[in-house]
């Protein structure tokens, strides 16, 4: 039990200290910050001010993240993310 807890320890300071040229933003008003889906349930990509997004696997996380890390990293270095194909259709908000 000891060790479990050493490694909890291990992880919170190393969550502390993110990369400095890596910013984190928080919303801890988004009404989403608890769900792991969009709402039409399907994957989105895209650039929004500089900031390229891949989210919203709908629990096929590391299946989709895998394979669209590379499409949009691909796109990004190419300069066509708006041509990638799960960019094509729109991202629905909150009702």
């Amino acid at each position: 039990m000891q060790a479990r807890s050493q490694s909890g320890a291990v992880r919170r300071s190393q969550a502390s200290q993110p990369e400095k040229n890596l910013p984190i933003i928080r919303n801890p008003s988004s009404p989403m910050r608890n769900r792991d889906f969009a709402f039409d349930m399907m994957a989105h990509v895209g650039e929004t001010d500089g900031i390229y997004y891949s989210l919203g696997y709908a629990g096929h996380g590391v299946a989709m993240a895998t394979y669209l890390g590379k499409t949009v990293a691909e796109a990004m270095l190419k300069g066509n993310i708006k041509e990638h194909p799960f960019n094509l259709f729109p991202f629905p908000s909150a009702p």
